[in-house]
This record gives C-alpha cells, sequence and structure tokens, in this order.
C-alpha cells in the first residue's frame, strides 16, 4: 500500500440522503483507494429510507439529523466533527480515482496549501461516457481566483481543504441548495486561500436523474 505524510492526516465527509442504494457501490469504490483515509464519517440527513441503519451495520461513524437540512448543512456539521487536518467531501453515489490521496499528499508533501483540487469527469450513469471533463489552471488561479472560479465552477469532489481555513471562512452557505461548492471557492479565493490544483482526475461524477 502507498503511504503519505504521516504528520497530514484526511478525514472523507459524506452527506447522505435516501442514499441507501448507493452505500455497497461506495464502499467498495473506497476499499479501492492506494491510500485509505484517516477518518470517515456519514452525515444522515433526515433520510426517510433505511441509509442511516445501513451504514451503521457496516460499522461506519454516522451523525444523524432530526430534521432535512441540505447538503450545505450537513457538510458544515461534519466538517466540525472531523479532527483530521485536511477534509474532503464526496457524494455518496459518485467515485474517487483509485490514487486519489496519494496524488494529494504528493502536492502537500512541501508546501501547506489551503486549497487542493484536480481535474473532474461528469459521467453517464448508463452508457459511463464522459459528459463534461473539468480541467483547472494553477497559473491562471494565481493571478486571480476570484474572477478564475466565477469563469470555472468548482465542484467538491475533486477538492481538498485545509479544515481550519474552511471553519475560518464559515464553511458552506447553507441557504444555497444547488452549487454552493461555487459559492465556497469565490469566497475562499476572496479570503485569500492558497489553491494548488493537480493535473490529473482526481473524481468521478456521475450522473443520474435522482439527485438534486
Amino acid at each position: 500500500m502507498v503511504q503519505h505524510n504521516l504528520n497530514i492526516k484526511f478525514a472523507l465527509l459524506v452527506p447522505c440522503y435516501n442514499a441507501a442504494a448507493y452505500i455497497d457501490p461506495f464502499l467498495d469504490n473506497l476499499s479501492n483507494l492506494d491510500v485509505p483515509f484517516d477518518e470517515i464519517i456519514f452525515y444522515d440527513d433526515a433520510s426517510t429510507d433505511n441509509t442511516y441503519q445501513l451504514l451503521l451495520a457496516k460499522g461506519n461513524t454516522v451523525i444523524r439529523g432530526a430534521e432535512n437540512k441540505g447538503p450545505g448543512y450537513a457538510r458544515n456539521r461534519l466538517a466540525e466533527a472531523a479532527k483530521s487536518l485536511y477534509i474532503h467531501f464526496h457524494d455518496i453515489d459518485d467515485e474517487f480515482n483509485p490514487r486519489f490521496l496519494s496524488l494529494v499528499s504528493q502536492k502537500l508533501e512541501h508546501h501547506p496549501y489551503d486549497v487542493v483540487l484536480g481535474y473532474a469527469d461528469w459521467i453517464d450513469s448508463t452508457s459511463r461516457k464522459p459528459l463534461i471533463k473539468w480541467r483547472y489552471n494553477q497559473e491562471k488561479i494565481v493571478k486571480n481566483p476570484i474572477d478564475y472560479f466565477i469563469s470555472n465552477p468548482l465542484g467538491i469532489i475533486n477538492t481538498v481543504y485545509l479544515r481550519s481555513f474552511f471553519l475560518q471562512e464559515n464553511g458552506f452557505n447553507e441557504e444555497i441548495k444547488c452549487w454552493e461548492d461555487a459559492d465556497l471557492h469565490i469566497r475562499l479565493a476572496a479570503a485569500g486561500a492558497r489553491f494548488a490544483v493537480i493535473d490529473e482526475v482526481l473524481a468521478y461524477s456521475i450522473r443520474h436523474n435522482n439527485g438534486i
């Protein structure tokens, strides 16, 4: 198994709502990572199916919300609960590049960035063909990060955050229910976050008709 800097701990934070059908595929995909996360926490956002029970039965750490409040709220509670230096949010219906953490660790080995991001592909759930290929440019981000992230929205499944910086900037705007990711990254840019780009696909967003 690939090793990473033991001084850097990573938390995987996963919000869930009525996600029972995605639990097994997600855990299978997670088991393929060449470097495991140091900490994994799920948040059940008041599901009406048996998401919470299934996650617990499989030995996972789960925070259970009493009321459905959306992904921004769930992610903020997860970030507060985490103990690791860096945090990563992933949607339970999406997939990892198996080298996700080894690539991120390499980027952080000599420089404590606030945000590390890679490329992401959006994949059709049926055909498995790419629908959109999200690519990002380090030089342009450094030159003008606010303008860049307005023009090039950044999601969360291919991004890792320094937990203290994320919390300092109050995390996600909990009133935004879709593309709250884009808002977060513009605010982090405005706050002076140090961004680093990995020129490889880190994650795959599986596009279907069951999400928001």
